[in-house]
């Protein structure tokens, strides 16, 4: 008597998905045991790629597929650089540009979560934390659904089906998994319509970070070079300075984008398209060319001494610090270039 299944979350089915879960994956026994029974399946962040693994994974032969754009055009895309001080830089946005307002902190662990939602609290930042460790998840989430604080600090195990429509903001505290999932976290912002900020503070030592926790994963290694390679396009998303970033990730979900769409309206152009600054392209394959040549130079693989990027960057400005000129680097060709 079941007239038909719905899959929400399909992206979930996935193995090229950031948010892969084995549960869904199990879902082909509907088509095995129910022949008949129609599925529909949805999701609002699947690439070419994975839309056709979610066909393949849940048995549908010839489905009728409904696009539509990834656009969100209310939303105003932002990347800031990390410094130490990033809770404190959170805590001046909040309070000058979202005072009062609904919004949501991305946090890469649970102790992060922990201590920059005490650290709003004790600023006078009506928050919570919401992670996979904390027994009362449903009262945070009802809590802030009403509005008797302002903004969760969550990891992103929060927000799988939530849909509260004035969510004025999202900030990433740290760099996302992948580009889906910075669409989906970000895209929990401005359900209403209504204009809406999504600010990712990046900083490149929390790739390091992401990279060891997902090679804790020893059961899917086979899936690291998936889920590196997703990791590193979100480096570039947040490395690149000139490009539109609605032109960037919508190119991910394989959508031809006009970056002067971006700039039509001044209120949601991403800071990219917004910036003034000018920028000169210039061939870099000489400079690169000698950098190897330096790291194959200074590196002794038997001595297993490590050097830091900050320490061939001294080499390269031609700084004289003192441990570079007791092991003779400042000699070096590279050195001033």
């Amino acid at each position: 008597m079941i007239q038909r299944f719905v899959i929400d979350e399909a992206h979930c089915v996935s193995q090229w998905d950031h948010d892969f879960r084995p549960d869904y994956k199990r879902l082909s026994v509907l088509r095995v045991n129910f022949p008949k029974v129609p599925i529909m399946a949805l999701t609002a962040t699947a690439t070419q790629r994975v839309r056709m693994d979610i066909l393949h994974q849940l048995g549908m032969g010839s489905p009728k597929l409904f696009l539509q754009s990834f656009n969100r055009p209310n939303l105003k895309y932002e990347v800031r650089q990390k410094t130490k001080a990033v809770v404190k830089d959170i805590i001046e946005l909040i309070k000058s540009k979202f005072k009062n307002m609904s919004g949501i902190v991305y946090c890469l662990s649970r102790n992060d979560c922990d201590a920059v939602a005490a650290e709003l609290f004790k600023s006078g930042i009506k928050s919570a934390a919401y992670h996979a460790g904390i027994n009362n998840r449903e009262e945070v989430q009802e809590a802030w659904i009403n509005d008797k604080f302002k903004v969760i600090c969550a990891t992103i195990a929060f927000g799988m089906g939530i849909d509260k429509p004035d969510v004025r903001f999202v900030i990433h505290h740290s760099i996302p998994k992948s580009i889906e999932g910075y669409y989906q976290e970000s895209g929990r912002a401005g359900r209403d319509g209504e204009i809406s900020w999504c600010i990712l503070f990046y900083c490149y030592k929390d790739m390091h970070r992401l990279k060891r926790m997902m090679m804790k994963d020893v059961d899917n290694k086979h899936s690291w070079a998936t889920h590196f390679d997703n990791l590193f396009r979100m480096v570039h998303y947040c490395e690149n300075k000139t490009d539109c970033r609605r032109v960037w990730m919508l190119a991910y979900f394989g959508e031809i984008f006009e970056r002067q769409l971006c700039l039509n309206d001044p209120r949601t152009s991403c800071d990219n398209c917004f910036s003034k600054e000018i920028f000169e392209m210039r061939d870099m394959t000489a400079d690169a060319k000698l950098i190897i040549q330096c790291v194959a130079a200074i590196v002794d693989h038997k001595s297993r001494k490590n050097f830091t990027m900050p320490y061939f960057v001294d080499i390269y400005k031609g700084a004289k610090p003192q441990k570079i000129v007791a092991a003779g680097h400042d000699k070096l060709v590279l050195h001033g270039k």
